[in-house]
Order: C-alpha cells, then structure tokens, then sequence
C-alpha cells in the first residue's frame, strides 16, 4: 500500500517497482484459480484467473449440475458454486482462498448521483444499445449481447452519493451498458460516461449486503462496488465460518476515552490504530425498506463500517457531546469497530475500584431498541472491553451482528 499511494517516486520508477514487486508476489502466494480442482472440466469459469493460494494442497471435486468461478468480496477471494438449473440451490461459498493484494485495473460508472466501479476481470465489455437488443420479463428489463448471453439492465442505482431520491433510468435514456458478471449472473449497468482507474482492494473480512468490495486509489480515496442482485446478495458458506484472530503486535495496558459522555477502558491489545479525528464516508444505501445511510472509514487498506460515536446513543446527546478528537479502530476476530472520542489515555492498569465489569455480556441486548437503551442506563458509569466481551458488546450495539 504506502508503495502503491506513493506519488512523489517518479512514475516509471514507481511503475517498474510494482512490476518487479507484483511478479514476484504472484509466483509465491497466487496461483490459477482453476489448480483447486482436481480434474479440468467446462463447469471451471475463470481458470486461469491468478488467485490467492493461501489453501494450497487443498483441491475440490467438479460435481454434475454446477459451475464454479471466482468471487472477489471484501478483498478475499472465495471459491463460488452455483446449480446450472434455477430449481437447484442457490449459490455458495465453497472456500475462502486468501486477501487479494494485487492492484487491478477498474472501470469508474459515473451516474447522476456518484460513482461507483467495477474491476475490469469482471466485466465484458462495453455496449451500445439498441431496440432490437432489449426485451422485457415481467418487471425486469433485460440486455441480449449475443453468444446466449443475456444481462439484466440495472435501471436503479443501489448506491448514492447524495441525499436525493434513488437514480433510476428510463429505457428510452439507456444508450450505453457496462456488461457486469457478479457471481454466475450478468448485468447491464447503464452509464453516462465511464474512465479507467487503478485500484487494490481493502480489507472487510466480515461480509456486508451494502458493498461486495471497498477500492483504494493512489489518492487514498475510497471507492465503492456496489453488489447488484436484488435482496440479499451474502452467498451461503459451505462450512461453517471460523472466526480467526488478527494477528498484531502485543500491546499491554487500557487506553481510556469518552464517547460523548460516556466513559470506557479499552484493552489496548485491541486497538489496531489510534489516529486523529477520522470523518467516515458517507453513502446511501437504497432497499425495499426505504433510503439507509452507512458509514464506513477506509485506513491502512482497512474498512471499518461499525462506528460508535455520539450518534450511538442517540441524537440529542450527539448533539451536545463534545466534539471529536480521536479515532480508534478496534479489531478482534475479524470484526472490526471505529471509536470516535474525545479524549484518548493511556494506562497501565484499570484503576482498581468498583466498577461493574464483569458480566457485562449477559446485560448486552438482542435489539436495537435495547442496545440504545442499554448505553443510556448500564454505560452511566465506567465499563471495560476486552477480549472476553468484545463480540458481545459488538453483538449489543449492532444487533444485526451475529456470534454464530
């Protein structure tokens, strides 16, 4: 990464560099894709597609009745499955095969309200369209390129920039598509101009409905792929998800902040990173429940979209909280946390007084209501996060978050 956003090395340096430092890292840690099966078989997608071998000497069996790609999500790339008969189960995951580090090439789509991007190993092609390539199913409208190939035309954007109402084209103003392949499916995503940007991918080990993949530019600026199936696009796990610990130096002591009134002792072998006030990124996100704005904070490759600030514990106390002066992100079996505070201390120790530390996992609720109303009454005092309570607070404050 620091290579990669470095601007001030002279271009062909900096380029020559990455050539040399890309090449090597593939020969060691990617290989193609099509190497996990044990025979070679048309249902393979994408064969020769390099990716990550981090379960190298591990190889699948092709079964009857499904194909198998590659699935970038998150920045890690997954062994995908899907049942060539629309009766037959949906899609799945049948593997998780590693982060993806490499920079790749993206289309930037630009709409009326933002931009969104897609990698170009995931796209067909641009298109010019005409009557005789559009045809309508039911509510849907739908692309036919040739080949037998058909893409559903995304006429509504599910991601804004802005605060206006969700974009939708009309057909009559659909000139030109970007084909878009997410998964075994295809879209035609409609676009008023579209450039080439480089990008590598952060990382969001835990998976999100809102974005398949976070990019990072050379600027640092964020940029968002947007997932463009209907409902919800997290594919099924074969196996069950193994929560694996995020490996860091060991660090020892508390760190002590307020958040907006509210004080907490934070184990510092929690804290990925402490850094000066961090403003999120903000987007819209639109479904059938109506216009959900997130945020999310991208540092160091990192894509943090919990956030507890202020606005945690409900408006009017965000309101008049004191204003922010630091960011911490927290990570912990691979769910990560952004805390925004302001004040931020050191400590050896947690004083050693009556405080309510313990047990705290059996307060923690399985609401959103609850877990507000438990920040107002249970946090009036001073509370502790650990490793032992660290999925439980997390589970509390985002009741959306699961332990399983």
């Amino acid at each position: 990464m620091p290579l990669f956003q470095n601007l001030t090395m002279h271009r062909d340096s900096r380029y020559r560099l990455l050539s040399m430092f890309e090449s090597r890292f593939k020969r060691q840690f990617y290989q193609s894709f099509g190497a996990f099966f044990l025979t070679q078989d048309t249902s393979i997608h994408h064969s020769t597609r390099l990716v990550p071998s981090l379960v190298s000497g591990e190889s699948f069996e092709v079964q009857n009745g499904y194909y198998y790609y590659p699935m970038r999500q998150g920045g890690s790339v997954y062994i995908g499955r899907a049942a060539k008969h629309e009766d037959a189960a949906g899609e799945t995951y049948l593997a998780c095969l590693g982060h993806d580090y490499l920079s790749y090439r993206l289309y930037e789509v630009e709409t009326p309200n933002g931009k969104c991007v897609f990698p170009h190993d995931e796209c067909l092609g641009r298109y010019r369209v005409t009557d005789l390539d559009v045809y309508c199913v039911g509510q849907t409208w739908w692309f036919h390129c040739g080949s037998h190939l058909d893409a559903e035309i995304v006429l509504s954007m599910p991601l804004s920039e802005t605060d206006r109402d969700a974009f939708c084209f009309l057909m009559s103003d659909v000139e030109h598509v970007l084909l878009v392949q997410q998964g075994h499916r295809f879209f035609a995503v409609p676009y008023v101009s579209i450039r080439d940007v480089e990008g590598v991918c952060s990382r969001m080990p835990s998976q999100r409905s809102w974005a398949k993949n976070i990019w990072v530019n050379p600027l640092n600026q964020a940029m968002v792929e947007p997932w463009l199936f209907d409902g919800d696009p997290l594919f099924e796990a074969a196996s069950k998800k193994e929560r694996m610990k995020f490996i860091q130096s060991a660090k020892n002591g508390y760190y002590f902040v307020n958040v907006c009134g509210r004080m907490f002792w934070v184990e510092a072998s929690l804290v990925l990173s402490v850094l000066p006030y961090q403003v999120p990124q903000t987007i819209i996100q639109f479904t059938d429940a109506g216009a959900e704005c997130v945020d999310f904070l991208v540092h160091d490759g990192h894509c943090v979209d919990r956030i507890l600030s202020g606005a945690t514990f409900g408006e009017e106390l965000a309101v008049s909280s004191a204003k922010a002066a630091f960011t911490l992100i927290l990570e912990w079996q691979n769910e990560s946390i952004l805390v925004s505070c302001s004040s931020c201390d050191w400590h050896d120790n947690v004083p050693d007084y009556d405080v309510a530390f313990d047990g705290i996992s059996s307060l923690l609720p399985t609401s959103e209501e609850g877990g507000r109303d438990f920040l107002s009454s249970a946090l009036s005092s001073e509370m502790l996060i650990n490793k032992k309570n660290y999925l439980s607070f997390v589970a509390g404050v985002w009741p959306s978050f699961s332990l399983a």
